[in-house]
């Protein structure tokens, strides 16, 4: 019984962090946007980088294999 009250914890607490995960890639989504507008309208002549591209990359694959 306690074996079974824990795994639905730990059940519950994984469904929170996947919730927690996807705001935060989200999160990261719009900071490269405003990054990337930001460099536009100020005529960077360099490509603009997008510095969460490869963290992105892992949330998605987290969120990906937690699912």
């Amino acid at each position: 019984m306690q074996l079974q009250a824990a795994l639905t914890q730990i059940e519950d607490l994984l469904q929170r962090n996947r919730k927690l995960l996807e705001t935060v890639l989200l999160l990261s989504q719009a900071l490269d946007d405003t990054y990337s507008i930001n460099s536009a309208e100020h005529g960077a002549v360099y490509p603009t980088r997008r510095p969460l591209s490869s963290w992105k990359s892992t949330m998605m694959t987290a969120i990906t294999i937690r699912r």
